[in-house]
């Protein structure tokens, strides 16, 4: 609710009251001031008060404040003082009182001010309350419009499931893709809601001329496509993997109405409807590694050939690090056969002349009476080929 403040009044008044007591032969000055209230003018300025001039010898008295005088220079005795001043556009803040007198037995004046308020402080007032007035107006009708939108919203969604239930259902594809959709938004607004970003915060179309809406290319639009890219391609979304888990996940309070949400004929867009919570995996698409790891770290999108990230604290080692560290080393090694279901065909039921693990010496790796020893076999079995081979 907006509170707004209230208006000034249009004028206000001061005074000071100023006097004094036996005055000789001798003129005297004195000077008095008088403040106004703030932010506003002085409109009219009375004099009123008495005095007393001694018998003897010439005196005189005035007064003289913001334009306006008073005097009394002949007589004797008491005389009153009285005055009066209008102004259209009179001074403000501090206004000075100046008395000159001379053989005065006593002197007394009120000088009263009255003030009205300056026109450029009401106007800024009425700005600052229409400006109030107008805020609070459009939340209240942006408020109207997101709820008759949400519930025209409702009542289509309504009519739509009524009309799909009629005809059996939508299309399974059609709500595979709904699903894709909505889970790919959920992990992308994961992923960008730590860093600040936000998904549609604002509409880069222009109005245009004729009322066609023009797209200007301004840096936030360029920075808007590097991120749209950036999720779009860093990612393989079409082959995106979840699993729905039971509405017993969700809010306790809305338990009942995801049970009671269904799609007879569309057992995974049920699950959907009706889960609490849900797991994604998404693979990374090969190649971009790095920047998403460079982006889950800092929130910032890189697009370079290499990458050095900064940090102040000797024992941190960023994921990238990790990524690239080598686990392990070949010390060695070896071939090896793979088992296989096939059949060897041979002669007779001799064991066949083949080693273990490792298998890959040479003969220069081979002791020489084995090397001796395997040599003359093999040219045994070249001389005599239907031989016994243990011969």
């Amino acid at each position: 609710m907006t509170t707004l403040e209230p208006p000034k009044p249009a004028t206000a008044s001061a005074e000071k009251t100023v006097g004094g007591g036996d005055v000789g032969g001798t003129a005297q000055t004195q000077n008095h001031a008088l403040m106004l209230p703030q932010d506003y003018r002085i409109s009219q300025l009375t004099y009123a008060g008495q005095g007393n001039k001694k018998q003897v010898g010439a005196g005189f008295f005035t007064i003289t404040s913001a334009g306006s005088h008073f005097e009394k220079t002949s007589g004797h005795g008491y005389f009153e003082i009285t005055g009066s001043k209008n102004y259209s556009d009179g001074p403000d803040g501090t206004i000075d009182i100046i008395v000159n007198l001379r053989r005065i037995n006593s002197w007394s004046v009120l000088v009263r001010a009255l003030c009205a308020l300056k026109a450029e402080v009401r106007q800024a007032w009425q700005l600052a309350t229409y400006t109030a007035i107008m805020e609070a107006y459009n939340a209240q009708l942006q408020a109207y419009n997101d709820a008759a939108a949400a519930a025209a919203a409702a009542a289509e969604v309504a009519t739509a499931a009524q009309e799909d239930e009629a005809e059996g259902g939508r299309n399974p594809q059609f709500n595979d893709q709904i699903v894709h959709t909505e889970l790919k938004r959920l992990c992308i607004e994961m992923m960008m809601t730590p860093f600040g970003y936000k998904q549609g915060a604002r509409d880069f179309y222009r109005d245009g001329q004729c009322g066609v809406p023009i797209l200007p290319s301004d840096k936030e639009l360029g920075n808007y496509k590097v991120l749209i890219d950036f999720f779009e391609q860093a990612f393989d979304w079409h082959i995106m993997a979840q699993m729905f888990y039971p509405y017993y996940w969700a809010q306790r309070c809305r338990w009942k109405e995801l049970f009671q949400s269904t799609d007879s004929n569309d057992q995974g867009f049920q699950a959907f409807l009706q889960s609490g919570m849900a797991k994604v995996v998404v693979p990374i698409r090969p190649g971009y590694e790095a920047a998403v790891a460079f982006f889950m770290e800092t929130g910032d999108i890189w697009t370079g050939t290499r990458m050095v990230i900064h940090t102040d604290d000797e024992t941190y080692l960023s994921l990238v690090d990790e990524m690239n560290a080598v686990e392990g080393f070949v010390e060695r090694e070896w071939q090896t056969t793979v088992p296989t279901t096939l059949t060897i065909i041979q002669r007779d039921s001799v064991m066949l002349a083949a080693g273990g693990l490792p298998c890959c010496e040479t003969d220069e790796d081979l002791p020489i009476d084995e090397l001796l020893e395997t040599n003359l076999i093999r040219l045994k079995r070249i001389e005599q080929p239907d031989a016994d081979p243990e011969v």
